[in-house]
């Protein structure tokens, strides 16, 4: 249980119900099953009354959110290592399957990456950063800012290992993970891989369009939610309390895709109807530049159609 303060007044955040799934070095681990977010006050104003509505949506979020975890006995926040390029970057979803990003505040890569280092030494010891990102191309650009800003701190205790895993592995060569285990393998103990099967591939196909539906147009609401209830975002009455309006990605992109998939239709139906009079050939015509324009202008115009994070302002 905790308390969440905002402007518009504090909540209680209570776990109504949770699950034991495991143990960590012999302590219990909970996932959170029910979460509820209790108002400890009373709305006056309108403006106060619009603004608590739209924290009231982000805290429904957070209820629903999956992937909360606690243990009574022991802090869970400094066993989870697995994360992102430890410096600056962002990357602004647009509708494509790998949004461009950019490194940004480049002057402090170094600075930030060498105190995250030093954190995890103290926390865990020795430390072995395992980069598996593309080595050319855009995630080429990643690699290289990471090697370069890692390299004033190597150490006997802190390594760098860098695995092009997609040109190295493929598809389903995953036994040449084998050269990777080669390179930490006084850091591990064990090492597993197997045979990739139709169903891992199918499996693959469905989570790449779940990652793609959710990074599009659910992600920013959910990361709006979490920055709330963990305290990212400090709300007082200093502030506008006014939180930017809830846009309507979605649901934009839902009327654009139907004006495509109907203006496509239509324009079959032109075409079946053209060998019976050639006329319709114009009319098909007419509905394949709507159905390319309304894709051109989606396309261009894809950062318009996302649920982005509205407690960050990025500088795109």
């Amino acid at each position: 249980m905790g308390v969440l303060r905002l402007a518009v007044g504090s909540y209680c955040l209570v776990i109504t119900d949770c699950d034991c799934v495991g143990s960590y070095m012999g302590h219990a681990v909970f996932k959170v099953t029910g979460l509820k977010a209790l108002p400890c006050h009373t709305s006056s104003s309108a403006e106060q009354k619009k603004t608590e509505k739209e924290f009231s949506e982000l805290l429904d979020a957070a209820e629903r959110s999956i992937g909360l975890y606690f243990s009574y006995e022991t802090n869970l926040t400094l066993t989870w290592v697995r994360g992102s390029m430890p410096f600056l970057w962002e990357q602004i979803v647009d509708l494509t399957y790998k949004p461009s990003f950019d490194v940004i505040r480049v002057e402090e890569a170094a600075r930030v990456l060498e105190r995250h280092f030093h954190d995890l030494q103290k926390k865990y010891g020795a430390v072995v950063a395992i980069d598996l990102v593309n080595s050319s191309g855009a995630e080429g650009r990643l690699y290289k800012r990471y090697e370069q800003s890692i390299e004033p701190i190597l150490s006997e205790d802190i390594r760098f290992v860098h695995f092009d895993f997609h040109k190295i592995c493929g598809h389903i060569h995953f036994e040449r993970l084998s050269q990777l285990y080669d390179q930490i393998e006084d850091y591990l103990k064990k090492h597993k891989y197997g045979k990739r099967t139709t169903q891992g591939i199918l499996n693959d196909l469905w989570n790449a369009l779940a990652r793609y539906y959710l990074n599009n147009f659910a992600d920013g609401t959910k990361q709006d939610a979490m920055d709330l209830i963990q305290g990212h975002y400090v709300s007082s009455v200093s502030r506008d309390i006014a939180v930017p309006g809830k846009p309507g990605a979605l649901e934009s992109f839902r009327v654009a895709f139907a004006l495509v998939l109907g203006a496509a239709m239509f324009m079959l139906i032109s075409l079946r109807q053209a060998r019976n009079d050639l006329r319709h050939l114009v009319v098909a015509l007419v509905w394949a530049v709507l159905c390319i324009g309304i894709t051109q202008y989606v396309k261009k115009n894809g950062r318009k159609f996302c649920n982005r994070p509205r407690f960050f302002l990025s500088r795109h």
